[in-house]
């Protein structure tokens, strides 16, 4: 960065660049740019038939120019649906002594049969 001619406080602090009026400036116009490009994209696939290349080419560039929007406002590029908490060292203890009394969910779900019979009591030569 001191090459491009930054101070040696943004060179050492480079995180710091992102919090002046000129780069949130010059991202805005970025964004706006990117947001141009994605509309005429959008546009684009107006009247073109989904099975054919140039469909499936306008529709990964949407979702590219909609990801690099959100990384430049600092936005998530993906929602993630999992939802987790960590349990405390009593509920955790309280699930093991369950799972040993035989109280807890021990069984899997079931396998079908190797042979192919189904789990609805046909006999295996039935299913041959």
């Amino acid at each position: 960065m001191r090459a491009s001619g930054y101070s040696d406080s943004y060179s050492l602090n480079p995180h710091r660049v992102k919090r002046t009026k000129g780069y949130n400036r010059l991202m805005i116009q970025e964004v706006d740019k990117l947001r141009h490009l994605r509309d005429r994209a959008i546009e684009a696939l107006a009247g073109k038939d989904p099975s054919q290349e140039e469909y499936k080419t306008l529709v990964e560039a949407v979702e590219k120019y909609t990801k690099l929007i959100q990384l430049l406002e600092g936005k998530p590029t993906e929602i993630t649906s999992e939802t987790t908490r960590q349990m405390t060292t009593e509920e955790l203890e309280a699930e093991l002594q369950k799972l040993e009394n035989g109280e807890g969910d021990q069984e899997g779900p079931e396998d079908p049969p190797a042979d192919g019979a189904s789990q609805e009591g046909i006999s295996e030569e039935e299913a041959n």
